[in-house]
This record gives structure tokens, sequence and C-alpha cells, in this order.
């Protein structure tokens, strides 16, 4: 319950309090209000105007209908303070706050609606003005030498006004101004206080952009005057100074407005003026700050020695008719262009460097560009008046503070007093000079375009000495050559070579700088050469200098970096590698060779140029890269390469042959067809070992890459007239065990085969360089620095294309579509493949025990009854080379191995990198299933067709407009009827017995309306009955039909029992 209610608020505190308690309860200043025990008491807090905290306290006594309220405050106020009414209203309206608050709100509401006409302010015959005087304060700053006062005058009935009255300015921005302080009054008292915190000031300066705003104001209304009531001030023009001397004994400054009138400083950022005469005030106009106009009114009077020295330092950092010389003074002209001027001499503790602006014999400091306009000077040696080049002046010094240079204060024995004095700031005595000769080569360009002059100490040797042309000295040794470059200096010889590496091992970032390069020389001038001459020369020491002493040692291969260099110079000696450095840069003149005798095919264009290249390597001892598309014929051109050494006797050693363990049997098949006078041997299996002491009397030795890493010791020790890499992406990893393995191998020439040269990035073609020609890209780390990294993470163009001319000379690579004109409509190629071992043992059992069983039939029943068993023993063979999991037998559920399977998922993936479209027969749709299960563990999207395919048009469709690249197809459900030239490669899985019907197979693609060669690829496992009725088929294709041929109705017409046997025969296998 409450002992008091708002009345007896009002009765116990005066108005001007209890308003100002009531403003503090509204704007919600009080933090906390809590009600004593029986209600006797109140106590809480308060938020202060500058957010102090005051407590509060309040005893309630009531007596009667009477209620006394006492209240203790730590305010300044202590008792019955605006606080104490704030805390009450606060304890009020916690106990009636929705009644009291609503009720406020309606006398707010009230009070403006309807609108009530203002009601006059009450008549007062003060009014309301603003004293603007000198300060009174001794040495006042300038900020605070004008201050201006608030308060009233008493307007005079014969006009005037009478004696001025301050207040407190903050009371009266307070609106504390008893009825004389009208709104403007208040406002602009308020603007006076808003810059200093609307504190308790009893005045203000003015200084700030608002107190001029504030000052315009009120000399718009004539609110302000000048010291004395009647002097009201009122805006006037701008106006200009003028400065003039009176000499009496002493010398002083005097200054009045272009008007005469004397005059008083307003001291705003733009300095403005009070005429003395009329009272009036405006801006001055003039190239003098406030500070300094302030300082010049207080110049005491000055004797002629002062007086000279004022006008020679500080009058003449002006206009004349700005601030004249205290003394008449004669100027001497000066017409000439600026010149900067860098002095450099020794000392005990390094270079000291000298700087300063000069026009003609007048030095000036690099201080004078904050004084653009100062055209007056002096020195020792008179006066003089020049025309200043600003901008150039700026230039200089901005290009001076770009040396960083640490300034110190010198006694003006080594240069003018007014140069700047200063060391090198990361220099020590020792460095000095290398530092000077890099700065002074690195901004000798922009100090020439600014004509600078250089002040050099003769014992210092700074200045490099400029090399327009170096000569080259070739030195050859056999397969290699020695590289050196020098020039000639006052009649000697000077190397380059380790100055330029020296360079280098401080400059690794040079490529983004296009600046001459500066050679030092210990106790020498340095020297100087143009970025664009030798930057092929860093480029080679960069990535594959091997220097010894003075000179390059290079491999031969390398001579096309010949070309690069300039020819400046002179090039002494290596006539034969000159020759070949020509050759290697204009790649495209190779010489056609002829076509060996013996070899059992005719090349195709494109392929006798792969000859022509081949050879062309051969003859200058190179290697490279053979990295045509699939299907081009790699294999046929590196025959016909061995065949044409062989005929020359150019193959002394074997040539060895490393390839995947699934390209064995068609390596050897295809040497057998095409080059049948090359003596070829298979080091494979077990059994290789017996052949390694006849090694030497093979022609071509086939071999793995798992065979060679496993007995690199034994080849290792022999010497190969070439070592030869088929599918070398093999070797694409530098730190993989095989990589390693066969860079071991001791060849005369060695190639790489391969279609996919780079699969993900340059390290992989790297890799395939170093073991075709080692060194020929540097080490790794200088290829990855020099090339990869800049082409794969910068994307560095210019490097990309230098590598691709680099590399022209030793890869050659056609893709399909460079040589579509030169293909035939249709290529077939039949792919052998070896059955890996437990393959073999499943087909090897199965085989016998058939075999057996046909045998046993044919002499039990006879021909004609034993068709049944005959094809179902055929098909089981057929099965497991196609993959064992076809096959209904215990045995076969156990065998993992799938050579055909693995073959197939071996050459899609390079294949469909190239963009080929692939189609894949098979009449087991089993196997079209296990093979769909391939293709979904790598990913690869595929459509297909079989018997039961319901959506038929939509996989041809989703094939044929290119939505997935390869597609899976049943004899059956594919074999005939369907359009799909979208198809530019043809795989038959299985093969079909029945020429006729494979071809219609083929014909899918390769029909009227492809734009495209098409390749036909037949996939056989080696010594398996595939071969045999391949080769029965080539014999007798009326016998290969009737095996296959479901409508035969008498198989014992068309095959003997002999003939049916032979299919069970194993080809008699080629000595391995």
């Amino acid at each position: 319950m409450l002992l008091f209610r708002l009345t007896d608020v009002e009765n116990n505190f005066d108005d001007a309090t209890f308003n100002r308690g009531k403003r503090y309860f509204e704007e919600e200043m009080v933090l906390q209000a809590e009600l004593g025990p029986g209600g006797s008491s109140v106590h809480g807090a308060t938020l202060g105007r500058r957010d102090n905290q005051y407590d509060t306290s309040i005893e309630i006594k009531k007596r009667g209908d009477r209620c006394t309220l006492e209240s203790f405050c730590n305010c300044p106020v202590s008792s019955q303070c605006k606080h104490a009414v704030a805390l009450l209203l606060t304890i009020l309206d916690q106990h009636h706050g929705h009644q009291d608050r609503y009720q406020a709100w309606l006398e707010k509401f009230s009070a403006i609606h309807p609108p009530k006409p203002k009601p006059a302010p009450p008549e007062s015959a003060l009014v309301g003005r603003f004293r603007v005087a000198p300060s009174l304060t001794r040495n006042a700053s300038v900020g605070e030498s004008i201050v201006v006062e608030v308060g009233n005058c008493r307007r005079l009935k014969r006009g005037g006004f009478s004696k001025f009255t301050a207040k407190q300015l903050f009371n009266v921005a307070a609106h504390y101004g008893d009825g004389w302080a009208n709104d403007d009054v208040v406002t602009y008292s308020r603007l006076l206080l808003a810059t200093r915190g609307n504190t308790w000031y009893r005045y203000a300066h003015l200084e700030t952009e608002l107190d001029r705003y504030t000052y315009q104001k009120l000399l718009d209304q004539q609110l302000a005057f000048w010291d004395q009531p009647n002097q009201t001030l009122s805006q006037g023009p701008a106006q200009t100074l003028n400065f003039r001397w009176e000499h009496n004994n002493d010398y002083q400054l005097h200054s009045q407005l272009q008007c005469g009138a004397p005059w008083v400083l307003v001291p705003f950022s733009r300095p403005w003026y009070i005429n003395l005469d009329d009272f009036s005030s405006g801006p001055l106009e003039t190239e003098l700050s406030t500070e300094v106009l302030f300082c010049l009114q207080r110049l005491p009077a000055l004797p002629r020695e002062q007086a000279r020295h004022f006008g020679d330092t500080i009058a003449l950092q002006f206009n004349e008719q700005t601030l004249p010389h205290p003394i008449q003074t004669e100027y001497r002209q000066i017409e000439a262009p600026l010149t900067p001027v860098l002095k450099l001499v020794p000392s005990d503790e390094g270079i000291q460097s000298f700087f300063w602006l000069q026009y003609d014999e007048l030095p000036l400091p690099k201080e004078v560009t904050q004084r653009p306009t100062q055209s007056r000077f002096s020195n020792d040696h008179g006066h003089w008046q020049i025309q200043r080049d600003n901008e150039a002046e700026l230039a200089a010094v901005e290009l001076y503070q770009q040396l960083q240079l640490s300034e110190f204060e010198h006694s003006g024995d080594q240069a003018p007093q007014v140069a700047s004095a200063a060391y090198l700031k990361l220099a020590t005595a020792a460095t000095d000079l290398a530092f000077w000769q890099k700065l002074l080569s690195q901004f000798q360009g922009p100090m020439n375009q600014q004509q600078w002059q250089l002040q050099i100490d003769p014992s210092l040797p700074l200045l490099p000495h400029e090399i327009p042309a170096f000569d080259l000295i070739i030195e050859e040794d056999d397969s290699w050559f020695n590289l050196g470059l020098s020039v000639e200096i006052d009649d000697q010889q000077v190397e380059l070579l380790p100055l330029l590496l020296t360079w280098l091992d401080h400059n690794s970032d040079w490529r983004g700088d296009n600046n001459p390069i500066l050679l030092h020389r210990e106790g020498a001038m340095p020297l100087r050469i143009a970025n664009r001459s030798i930057r092929p020369v860093l480029a080679i020491l960069e990535e594959l200098a091997n220097p010894s002493g003075d000179r390059i040692r290079l491999p031969s291969h390398q001579a096309g970096l010949l070309e690069q260099l300039p020819r400046q110079g002179r090039w002494i000696g290596g006539e034969r590698i000159q020759q070949l450095a020509h050759k290697l840069n204009h790649f495209s003149g190779i010489e056609t060779v002829e076509a060996p005798d013996n070899l059992h095919a005719t090349l195709r264009p494109y392929q006798q140029q792969g000859l022509d290249w081949l050879a062309f390597l051969h003859q200058y001892g190179f290697g490279g890269v053979l990295a045509d598309d699939m299907g081009l014929g790699k294999t046929l051109q590196t025959l016909a390469h061995l065949q044409r050494l062989k005929q020359r006797d150019q193959l002394p050693h074997p040539a060895l042959l490393v390839c995947p363990t699934s390209l064995i049997s068609n390596w050897r098949s295809e040497s057998q067809r095409f080059c049948p006078d090359l003596t070829v041997l298979v080091l494979h299996g077990q059994e290789r070992h017996r052949h390694f002491d006849t090694l030497n009397e093979f022609d071509l030795i086939i071999t793995t890459y798992g065979l060679v890493g496993r007995d690199i010791e034994l080849f290792a020790s022999l010497n190969f007239s070439l070592a030869i890499l088929d599918e070398a992406q093999a070797i694409k990893t530098p730190g993989a065990k095989i990589t390693k393995a066969v860079k071991q191998l001791n060849a005369g020439q060695r190639l790489c085969l391969t279609g996919t040269p780079m699969e993900n990035h340059l390290g992989e073609l790297w890799s395939l360089f170093d073991f075709v020609m080692p060194s020929f890209l540097g080490s790794e780390g200088q290829f990855s620095r020099y090339y990869r990294k800049p082409i794969e993470k910068e994307g560095n163009l210019d490097l990309k294309k230098e590598l691709l001319t680099r590399l022209a000379p030793f890869l050659l690579r056609r893709t399909k579509s460079e040589v579509a004109q030169e293909l035939p409509a249709k290529t077939e190629m039949v792919q052998t493949i070896p059955l890996p071992p437990q393959q073999r043992i499943l087909y090897e059992g199965v085989r016998v025990a058939m075999e057996a069983r046909v045998r046993e039939l044919l002499n039990s029943k006879g021909m004609a009854k034993s068709q049944i068993e005959f094809l179902d023993a055929l098909l089981k063979l057929r099965q497991i080379c196609c993959d064992p999991q076809l096959v209904k037998l215990e045995q076969a559920a156990l065998v993992q191995e799938s050579a055909k399977l693995d073959f197939l998922m071996e050459m899609l993936p390079p294949m469909l990198e190239e963009g080929r479209r692939v189609l894949i027969f098979s009449q087991f749709t089993q196997m079209l299933a296990l093979i769909e299960q391939r293709l979904e563990q790598q990913g690869i999207a595929f459509a297909k067709l079989t018997g039961q395919t319901r959506k038929r048009e939509q996989a041809i469709d989703s094939f044929q407009n290119g939505e997935v690249p390869v597609f899976l197809i049943s004899l059956k459900a594919g074999g005939v009827g369907l359009n799909l030239t979208a198809a530019d490669t043809v795989i038959h899985y299985d093969p079909w017995w029945n020429p006729a019907a494979e071809n219609q197979a083929t014909d899918r693609a390769y029909r009227i309306g492809q734009d495209k060669p098409v390749f036909v690829y037949k996939l056989i496992c080696e010594q398996t009955i595939e071969e045999r009725v391949m080769e029965l088929q080539q014999q007798k294709q009326a016998l290969a039909d009737s095996i296959y041929d479901k409508d035969a109705q008498d198989l014992g017409s068309s095959l003997t029992g002999d003939q049916l046997l032979s299919l069970f025969d194993t080809p008699i296998p080629q000595p391995e």
C-alpha cells in the first residue's frame, strides 16, 4: 500500500525540480526502484546526464492528510532533487501503471489535438544576444583567440542596446532563459556547445566548421556584436589582405584589409576577418593558413639583421604580393629545367648519399615540394626567382623515396646544406656496394627519364658496364656439348656463366621481372645485360644446366635450345651441334626414308612419316614418344623401324620391347605377320631363365613390365640397340618401382609408345621423357618449378608454348580426326589375349575331358548322332574363354581370373578419352551382364540392348544422341536392323564363327551415313578353340559356317571326324 500520491510529490518539490524529475522518469533514467517495509521508504538508483549513477533514499512520513517526503541523494544537490522525483514517479507507475500511463497519454493527446494556438511568450524587455570578443587569456592558442558568450541586453527606446549581461551558455542551451532566450538563441547556444560535449561551458570559442556555420547564422540575424552591444556584426564580402613593413629603428609588419580597414582574425579552418571599421565579417582570400596569419599578427618588431633573416627564410616561402620582404631585394631570374641530383661518396660507415633538387645553380631541399607556390629563394650567393616544375619535383622526390634510405643530419661539407643525407636502410658497410649497384641498375630507367644527375665518387664502381652482346662458345664432346658465354671488357675476356649462376641463386623469381640483369663482380664495375637477350640463357641454367666451371654441360638432344639463344654476338665452334639445333627447330623438314624390303605391309602416308621420324631420331641418337591414337598402327611403325635397322646392319644388339602381359601375343603375332625376318623371343613365364644365355641371338626380345622389375639386374647388365615401352603410361609415376627399373636399361635408342602420354598432369609427361632422354626436361623439381607450376596453376601460356616447341621434335602424335582421310573406311584388328594360370588350367581340364568324350561318341555313335554333345563341348570352351563365371561347373566357380574381361576394361578408358563411341557385341546375355557390372564399377555410362529390353528405342536414342558412349548389344537383339552411325568402334567380345553374322553386327556402325572411319576389334583368347576356328575359318569358309550354322541339318555331312577333333587341339605355342 502506498502512503503517498502524485499530489504529495508535487507539494514536496518545487516546480522546476518536479519538471526535471518528471522528464527523467519519462526518459526512463531510473535504473532501480524499491518500496521499503510498510511503505515508509523508497530506495533506488538513477542514471545521470554523464552516465553517472546516483543512489537515492526517501523517507515517507504520514500525519493525517499531510504527507512529508524527505530525500537523500549522492548527487551534487544531495536533497529534494530531481532524482528523488523520478524515483517516486517510478513507484507510482509500478502500482498504478496502466491507469496512470493511459491517463498521461490522454493528457499528452489532449495537449496536441485539436491544435491549439501557441501561446505568446511572456513579454520581456530583454533580448538575447551573442558577444564576440578577443580572448583575455594570456598566450591563448589560435583556436582560443576568439570567444563568444550568450546573454541579454535591454533594447533602448532611443535606439541601440544597454549593457550586456553574460549568462551561462549551458543553462541557456538547456532553455533556462527566463523568457528572453527565444528559440533561435537556444538553438545557436546548443550548436556552440555541440562540439564541446554539451558540458558546463560559460562561453565557447570560434574554431570548428560547426562554429563557422553558427557564426554565419548569427550574422544573418544580427544576433552577434563585436565586444560592445552597439557594434552589431553583419555579413561582409570576401576580402584580401595587404601586408606592409613600417621601418623606423626596427621593422614592424602591419596588415589591413583590401579596403584599408583594420581587422581581427576569426580562426576558422579557412580564415575569416572582422572589419573593425564597419563590423562586417567574411572569409579571407589568401594562401596563408589561419595558423600562419595568427603568428604573423604576433610578430614582434625586428632589428635589421632579424628582418633580413625573416625575409630570406620566411617571406620567400610565399609570393611577394602575399608577404613582401622587409628589405628591398633584387632577384636573379632562373629559367632552367629541374635537375634532381644524387651524390654518392664513400665513408667509414658505408656509402653516403646526398639528394637535392636543382635549378641551374640553385639547390633546393626536397621539402620544397610542400610549398608549391614558392618562387623566391635565397642562399649565400644571392636571391633567386624561378619558374618551378612542381610535377617533376614531386616525381623526383617520389622516386628518391623508393630507394628506402635512412636519413641523417650532415654538416654540408660533402653537399649543399639543403641536401638530404642518407645511408641505405638494409645495407651494411660490407654490402653497400652490391646494394647500390642493384639500386642504380633497377632505377636507372626512371632516373634517366627524369634527367637525374649522378655524382659518384671515382673510387666507387657503381655504374654498370652495358653488355649489348656476348659470345657463345660451343665445345662438342661425343653425345654431349659444353656451352660457354663470355664478353670482352677492356681487352679482357670475362666469363658470364659463374656470374649468372650467382645471380640466379638470389633471383629465383626473375621470370616476373623485365628489368635488365645486373651481374656483380668483386671489386669491378657490374655488368648489365638486357633482359630479353639473356632470358633464354637463364631458362637453360635454371632448368637444365649441369655447370662445370665456366661451361654448361648439355646432352646433344638439348641442341635445339641453341636456336632460342640470341645471335647478337659471335658463335664460336660446334658446327655440328649448330646444324643439329637448326634441324631440330625446323622439325617439319625430316627426310623421307624407304620402307624396308621385307616389310609385309603397305604403310599409309602418316605411318611412313612415323617411320621417317623414328629414323631421324635414331640418326641423331635421340629417343622419342610415339603417341598416336589407338588403332593408328604404332606397332606396325615400330616394327618397320626395327626391320629397317636390321636391313641396314644398325641392330648390333637385340631390341627390348616391354609391354603389359595382355599384349605379348599381339606383338608376337604382329611381328610374325609384318616382319617375319625378325627373330623374336618372348621372355616370359617360369622357363624364361633358360634363354638368358642366348638373348643376343635374337633381334627382338618381348617381355613384361613385371619381369623387367623382377630381373632388372640381368637387364641392366645387357646392352640393347633399342628399349621400347608399349603402353608407356605404366611409368607415368616417377617414384614407382617399375619406373625406376626401366630407367636403368642401357639402350642406344629409347622409345615410348602410348596413346595417352599425359592423363592427369605434366609430371607424367616428364616421367616418360626422363626415360626417353634423361635430363632433357631437367630434374623433376626443376621441371615442376619451371614448367608444371606456372602452366598448371598460373595458366602461363607463353611457357606452355615454349614447352610444346621443345617437345615437338621428340613427340609425335596423330589423332584419328587428323589422318581420317588416310584411313580406310573400316579397319579390322584381332587382339589375342593369353589366359592367366587359373583360367588356363580350367580351360585345359575341360578341353581334355571334352575331347575324350567326343572321341568316344564318334567311335560309338558316329558323326551324325554326336552333334548335341559336340556343340555342348564347344559351348563350354567358348564360355571359359569369355569368363569362367559363365560355365556351370564347380571348378569354374573357384576361378576369379577373366583375361578377356580385364583386357576389355583396360582398352575402354583410353578409347573413351579420345572421344570414341563404342559398340560391344556378345552372343551371351550373361556376359553382357558381367560387362555391365564392371562398367558401373568404373563409372562408365552405357546403354544395353538384349531380347529382354522393353524400351528399345530409348536405349538406341541415348547412344545415338551422345548421352552414353558405350552400347552393349546381344547378337539376337541387335545383330541386324539397327542404324548406329554414331559409333566409330566395334568390339566383338566373343567371335561369331559365321562371318556373315559377324559382318552384319559390324554393319550396325559401318553403313551409309557413317562419316567416320570405323575400327573393329576381335578379342581372341590365345591357344584356345577361338584361335583354332579362326584358322579353319581362313582355310575353309564353308566349313566354319557349317560349325555354327544352326540352320544346318546335317553336321556330319560337312565335317569329317578328324576335322571335328582338330578343333580340340591346342595350337603349338611359340618359344618363350
